[in-house]
């Protein structure tokens, strides 16, 4: 997920289209392990992009994974962690959304977490 919430959203700016990205197995450090299936329609360049001027910031996702035999409170910890320092660090303004994502045993080669 990842790559699909980072570098997708670049890759869309230079110009390519995406028609589908999943992940079919996730894997941690060191075992490793992990696949992502990504198809795009091909492209003949890339349009050029300027990102030095950043916008305001409006509202931020939270995505807290646990996987494997990790619990779910695992997640919810990470998740409430960083709720707790973005709210001291921005503006009230900006709205926090929070999910709490248990992956299923078979998705994951060994248990690991993390946090977007």
């Amino acid at each position: 997920m990842y790559v699909y919430h980072l570098c997708i959203c670049y890759a869309v700016f230079l110009g390519m289209w995406f028609l589908d990205c999943f992940p079919t197995n996730r894997g941690f450090y060191p075992k490793g392990g992990g696949e992502v299936v990504v198809k795009c329609s091909p492209i003949d360049h890339f349009k050029p992009i300027q990102l030095t001027t950043p916008g305001n910031i409006t509202h931020v996702d939270i995505a807290a994974h646990v996987a494997g035999a990790l619990p779910i409170k695992i997640a919810e910890r990470m998740s409430s962690t960083a709720r707790s320092y973005l709210q001291h660090h921005l503006p009230a303004s900006v709205k926090l959304q929070v999910d709490n994502i248990q992956e299923p045993p078979h998705a994951a080669v060994g248990s690991g977490c993390w946090i977007m």
